[in-house]
């Protein structure tokens, strides 16, 4: 007789996995899974806000080397004298502008033909962590560099007459100052309520004068003007809606702490 016919059955070499053991290993191995997906999505998210930062930057520059090409001024791509539904335009498309701040989403047409080839929507005018969009989704310019900085406190304010394009060298304080925004960065607060900015999204994305491109967390930026672009004529923002749109004191006034 042989050693393995003549072994007791209780002693007989098992062959498989229990149904607890392959439960175990089933929910390490969705855990394991789960953390590599977690880890995945952080190097995504981070990857796209490296590119963003990118495509601010660039964007920044593009719009100082347009300062320097016209004696120190922003592109404002529609004149206050323009009347309350104005075209802006460049080679081939035209768009209507039925209110003069929505120009802070509009600096592109500015630029399209000289120093964006032609192009009104490239990749570089968007927020990479959410895709493409047109114009949804491209970069704001802050509405504060579109009127004089007594515009933009309200015991100076005095309305549409204050409406102008501003000039590079106003701005105070360049490191502090907003020049483009990314349009996810939105308030949640009501009309007159400061309260915090941004409060759906953990960073805001952002780039300031002095070129800088960064993403900070939403305590960092002061809220704005609270009446926004102003009360009259039918405001594009009737409120601080847009971390660094609506700086207090305009120009002249800091958007970070």
């Amino acid at each position: 007789m042989s050693r393995s016919a003549a072994r007791p059955a209780s002693v007989q070499m098992r062959t498989g996995f229990t149904l607890i053991e392959l439960l175990v290993c089933l929910v390490i191995i969705g855990a394991l899974v789960s953390m590599a997906l977690t880890q995945l999505s952080q190097v995504r998210a981070q990857a796209q806000r490296v590119k963003t930062r990118s495509n601010m930057a660039q964007v920044a520059a593009l719009l100082h080397l347009y300062a320097d090409d016209w004696r120190d001024s922003w592109p404002a791509p529609y004149k206050p004298s323009g009347g309350p539904s104005s075209f802006v335009s460049f080679t081939g498309q035209t768009v209507n502008v039925p209110t003069y701040f929505l120009i802070s989403s509009l600096w592109n047409y500015s630029l399209a033909d000289g120093y964006l080839d032609g192009n009104l929507w490239p990749d570089v005018v968007y927020d990479a962590q959410y895709g493409r969009g047109q114009p949804r989704g491209a970069f704001l310019m802050s509405c504060s560099l579109f009127a004089d900085h007594r515009y933009w406190n309200d015991t100076t304010w005095t309305g549409p007459a204050q409406w102008r394009s501003t000039r590079r060298y106003e701005t105070i304080y360049p490191q502090s100052k907003v020049l483009l925004v990314s349009p996810y960065a939105f308030q949640g607060s009501g009309v007159g309520t400061p309260g915090p900015i941004n409060a759906f999204q953990p960073v805001v994305a952002l780039a300031t004068v002095d070129g800088a491109a960064r993403h900070l967390a939403p305590w960092r930026i002061t809220p704005g003007r609270i009446q926004g672009d102003g009360p009259y004529p039918v405001p594009i923002h009737s409120m601080d809606f847009y971390a660094g749109l609506h700086t207090q004191d305009g120009v002249r006034g800091r958007d970070l702490r």
